[in-house]
């Protein structure tokens, strides 16, 4: 079985866009939080920057919501078929510097789904600049080794993280009202060896992870899907609406770089 660049990039690119979709609509669709009486206001996080009438207009309560708007806009092009390629760079670029913009804005309200993808779209949008087979390749490599690497660092971590090992930080993550979830907090703050051992299965998986590419091409399924289950567990356990798009978005680069072995 094998897989052509240009296959695998487009279907990171359909990944990563309807991420990138999924969560700017979720802002789009509750522009309340971005107003001048949130906590995430403006008026409050501009506290942080140089101030400038431009930078007001631009990432205060209307003008960030055009940003926002932009950005799925472009997201959405990319999703149903191959665009031009000058149009196709556009799209990347938009995307790549609404968020940029975004994330400027305040460190508040994101997660690692968001720099996730920021890290895709502008891998995706340097090989856009130059449309080369050869380019192709080795942006596939980087978002694989860039995937192995985050994975195994995540691992690591938490296999030698006691609050991890122990369940705790487990729990303590279950608990929090952003990221959390009441039935699974209460499970497993009564059910503490098995939330232990939950914990340190994950830690293993993660930092086993990478050994998918030096496995054979056989295996890749295997691990694809391991992958995918812990991703849409988290996913539907903490309310992250995005996180299966964003880290499976590497996994057809993973899939390509173990097939052309």
């Amino acid at each position: 079985m094998t897989l052509a660049a240009g296959e695998a990039l487009r279907a990171v690119e359909v990944l990563a866009a309807t991420g990138m979709l999924i969560t700017s609509a979720e802002f789009l669709g509750r522009p309340a939080l971005l107003g001048r009486t949130s906590l995430a206001s403006w008026d409050i996080l501009r506290l942080r920057h140089r101030r400038g009438p431009r930078r007001d207009r631009l990432l205060a309560h209307p003008g960030i919501l055009a940003v926002l708007a932009g950005r799925a806009a472009a997201s959405a092009a990319l999703i149903p078929w191959p665009l031009p390629a000058p149009a196709h760079a556009l799209a990347l670029g938009t995307v790549v510097l609404t968020s940029i913009t975004l994330q400027s804005r305040g460190p508040y309200g994101g997660e690692g789904s968001d720099q996730v993808l920021l890290l895709v779209f502008t891998a995706l949008a340097l090989a856009a600049l130059h449309p080369h087979a050869t380019t192709m390749r080795l942006t596939l490599y980087f978002l694989a080794l860039q995937s192995a690497l985050a994975y195994f660092t995540s691992g690591i971590y938490k296999v030698a993280s006691p609050p991890w090992r122990s369940g705790s930080a487990l729990s303590g993550v279950l608990g929090t009202r952003c990221f959390g979830n009441r039935r699974l907090a209460a499970l497993a703050t009564a059910h503490t060896a098995a939330t232990a051992w939950t914990s340190r299965g994950v830690g293993v998986f993660e930092a086993a992870f990478p050994l998918v590419l030096l496995t054979p091409p056989a295996a890749l399924p295997f691990f694809l899907a391991c992958g995918v289950l812990f991703h849409l567990t988290c996913a539907v356990a903490m309310g992250l609406n995005v996180f299966l798009w964003a880290f499976t978005a590497s996994y057809p680069a993973l899939a390509f770089m173990v097939l052309s072995r």
